[in-house]
């Protein structure tokens, strides 16, 4: 969920895997892909940058390393046929 900002100053939160499109004329509108529309006082481009901020944050592995060090070879296991 991201945090919007509706015109009456209500701050509401949004699913941002239901966002269809991001719209501004003038005001930003949000389109859901159930066809709700949310008219909000965030620019678009704030919106979207909250969106991809909340992928990351769902599909970035926290608790494994980035990469796993290749174990050394003992000489012990490099003789061994």
């Amino acid at each position: 969920m991201i945090e919007i900002t509706d015109l009456h100053g209500n701050i509401r939160y949004v699913n941002a895997d239901m966002i269809e499109m991001i719209e501004s004329n003038p005001d930003t509108q949000i389109v859901l892909n159930n066809g709700h529309r949310y008219y909000v006082k965030e620019k678009a481009d704030v919106v979207a940058e909250r969106v991809i901020l909340y992928h990351r944050e769902c599909f970035t592995p926290r608790d494994l390393p980035l990469s796993t060090p290749p174990r050394p070879i003992q000489p012990a296991e490099a003789d061994q046929p």
